[in-house]
């Protein structure tokens, strides 16, 4: 008679989840709980400075170089803003040379 109130002890009525030790026994691998969908992080510091090199370095293409004329603190004038030459303007062979931080 032992032998039998161990069965029922161990065996769960009907509709009843077992205990955790049979559960695990009986479902070698328990079915993990849907997690919820990944949330986007902010990037990190250093890949949006590399974002901001790549917007600026493309701008740099389609902005024209120029610079202003100053007064005597270095400040600028306003309205004296001219379009320096471009390297695609030089004669072939003559070298291009980067005028712009010279005032």
């Amino acid at each position: 008679m032992a032998e039998s109130t161990e069965t029922i002890a161990q065996t769960p009525p009907d509709g009843a989840e077992p205990p955790p030790s049979i559960a695990a026994e009986a479902l070698p691998e328990a079915a993990e709980p849907p997690s919820s969908p990944r949330r986007l992080r902010f990037p990190t510091a250093l890949t949006v400075l590399a974002i901001i090199l790549g917007v600026v370095w493309v701008a740099s293409f389609f902005i024209p170089s120029g610079i202003y004329q100053v007064d005597r603190t270095g400040a600028a004038i306003p309205g004296t803003y001219r379009e320096l030459p471009s390297c695609s303007s030089v004669a072939a062979g003559m070298p291009c040379i980067d005028k712009s931080f010279i005032a």
